[in-house]
């Protein structure tokens, strides 16, 4: 896609930007046919998701011009939301503990039972074998080595919000 090319939520609006200097605003939409075809192998490359309030994810195929309303089986808050690019599996999360994963390209969600009620807020994948870190309040330190089905809580080490989680990109992508 173009370079620049970054979408940003804003209550109900997406807006992206390919020259900081201009901004427009696209307009979310929702496509039931879409919701039927089956999505080409490397689609989840061309991707790009948007979380938040009310459980709300968004999908886009085209460098963020046109976006479309995902249904998922919450109405939690979505603070943050990545993508391993060699498995194809996205994971958001949020409030509440909330966990959603998607291997089809962000088209369809389903909810994980997480070990943690805490708000979820960063998200990091290594990105050779996959595994998944989430952080959030209280503390809140998650883990997952399958691709996000299954979660554990990594040991306690503090009691504060952890606000930002990082990890080695070895691709560097």
């Amino acid at each position: 896609g173009p370079l620049g090319a970054v979408p940003v939520a804003l209550g109900a609006r997406v807006v992206r930007v390919r020259v900081p200097a201009r901004w427009r605003r696209i307009h979310a939409q929702e496509e039931d046919s879409e919701k039927n075809r089956p999505p080409p192998k490397s689609t989840f490359h061309q991707v790009m998701v948007a979380v938040g309030d009310g459980g709300t994810v968004l999908r886009s195929q085209d460098d963020g011009a046109h976006w479309k309303l995902v249904e998922t089986a919450t109405r939690a808050e979505l603070r943050c939301v990545k993508l391993h690019s060699t498995s194809g599996t996205w994971i958001a999360a949020g409030a509440d503990g909330t966990v959603l994963r998607s291997t089809d390209a962000a088209r369809t969600w389903t909810r994980i039972p997480p070990p943690s009620r805490a708000l979820l807020a960063s998200l990091s994948v290594e990105s050779v074998s996959g595994t998944f870190l989430i952080a959030g309040e209280d503390g809140a330190l998650l883990r997952s080595e399958d691709a996000g089905l299954h979660w554990q809580q990594v040991q306690d080490v503090t009691a504060e919000a952890i606000t930002s989680l990082i990890g080695p990109d070895k691709h560097g992508s």
